[in-house]
């Protein structure tokens, strides 16, 4: 066997990173320098099979030997797939047989960490060697192109917030983006709020009290129940943006990303968050209870 260890730093939080690597669309996208319509069949769940395979059903099956979601995942090979068939007898297959292929999340300054350490039979060393970069750096793409940069800004403070909800992610998302569960679950923040506009991508949209103060900014990414990323880009005060104050260019642009995860009957959801330092006493406070409104209305 040979060992190899990759890093490779990524300007998304570490959500969007472990979404990138698992997600099925995703994982499609950036495992294709691999081979061509690469794909994986199983789930990631500790002592799932997993089979990682070529259209033409060759390729490694393995099993998940351990997941702590956002920070590791683990995957111990244990044979090959040839023509769709396990095999775990022939000289190939041995070759592979218990090897290791880790990934570690660790949160940065600026984004994700990324570190891969594999094993590898001697007869993959030189195609690996070169494929694996390769790899990464489609996985980086992908990733900031749906996490939004987030906490880049070095006026704002990241903060991250889960909560697994008990419904399916079809209902926590029209909880979340519906203009009337939408004005439920932000009273947390101020009586009243509300938007206005809407969450097709380039639109912009902005989030008011009663008394038109609040934020405005436009919709940076939406894939319907999966993900939604908000660039915020100003105040609204009295009803007028404000985009231009050198008060508001000490902040923006802010993200406010959204990631809807399937588990098992349920779904994750977590809050990416670029909040400036003076609120980040009372976002701390509030956040947390607007998750838990979330979750009772989708429950519901």
């Amino acid at each position: 066997m040979k060992r190899f260890h990759y890093s490779i730093t990524i300007s998304a939080p570490r959500s969007a990173v472990w979404h990138v690597l698992l997600d099925d669309e995703a994982y499609r996208q950036w495992s294709s320098v691999f081979s061509q319509g690469s794909y994986f069949e199983g789930d990631w769940s500790v002592g799932s099979t997993i089979r990682f395979l070529t259209p033409e059903k060759q390729g490694l099956v393995g099993m998940v030997a351990e997941n702590r979601k956002n920070e590791y995942l683990s995957v111990e090979h244990r044979g090959c797939i040839i023509d769709g068939v396990d095999n775990f007898e022939s000289d190939d297959a041995k070759a592979w047989s218990r090897a290791y292929e880790n990934y570690t999340l660790t949160a940065v300054d600026g984004g994700t960490e990324l570190t891969l350490d594999a094993e590898v039979p001697s007869a993959y060393q030189d195609y690996l060697e070169d494929v694996w970069p390769k790899a990464l750096e489609a996985l980086k793409q992908l990733a900031e192109k749906i996490g939004g940069n987030v906490g880049t800004n070095s006026q704002m403070k990241r903060f991250s917030y889960s909560v697994t909800i008990a419904a399916p992610r079809s209902s926590v998302w029209r909880v979340l983006f519906d203009d009337e569960t939408y004005r439920q679950w932000t009273t947390v923040f101020a009586e009243g709020t509300h938007f206005e506009g809407d969450w097709n991508v380039g639109s912009t949209i902005r989030f008011l009290t009663p008394e038109k103060d609040g934020m405005v900014g436009v919709i940076a990414e939406n894939r319907e129940h999966e993900f939604l990323s908000i660039k915020h880009l100003g105040h609204v005060l009295k009803g007028v943006d404000d985009t231009e104050s050198d008060e508001v260019k000490k902040w923006t642009p802010a993200y406010e990303n959204y990631t809807l995860t399937e588990v098992e009957e349920s779904t994750e959801l977590t809050v990416d968050i670029d909040i400036p330092s003076s609120y980040e006493t009372y976002f701390e406070g509030v956040w947390p209870k607007a998750l838990k409104a979330v979750k009772e209305l989708s429950e519901k």
